[in-house]
């Protein structure tokens, strides 16, 4: 059995970071169905389809979101991988099993 005794800070923030971009992408990419759906619905009604600039359909959201998320997921991190790390260091290490 291994152990693992720590976890690198800045590597696992990294790979945080890049982990929520593509959450942030995937949150987008729901919103944007759902508000074009409901746009969809609502044009049918009578209502004019606006996209927001703003908004989660809007260009700026599209953009924004992932970075912002990405970042977030970032400094979250860089907060609890040395949390973990302090645990890890109570408890000695964690165990699992590699199989090659």
């Amino acid at each position: 059995m291994a152990k693992i005794m720590r976890i690198g800070v800045i590597k696992s923030a990294y790979f945080l970071g890049i982990y929520g971009f593509f959450i942030g992408i995937i949150f987008v990419l729901f919103f944007l169905i759902r508000s074009l759906i409901y746009n969809e619905f609502n044009s049918s009604l009578g209502d004019p389809y606006i996209m927001s600039l703003f908004g989660f359909g809007g260009l700026l959201g599209i953009i924004l979101v992932p970075f912002i998320s990405g970042i977030i997921f970032f400094l979250t991190a860089l907060i609890f991988t040395p949390i973990t790390n302090i645990i890890l260091k109570m408890i000695d290490g964690f165990d699992f099993k590699i199989k090659m």
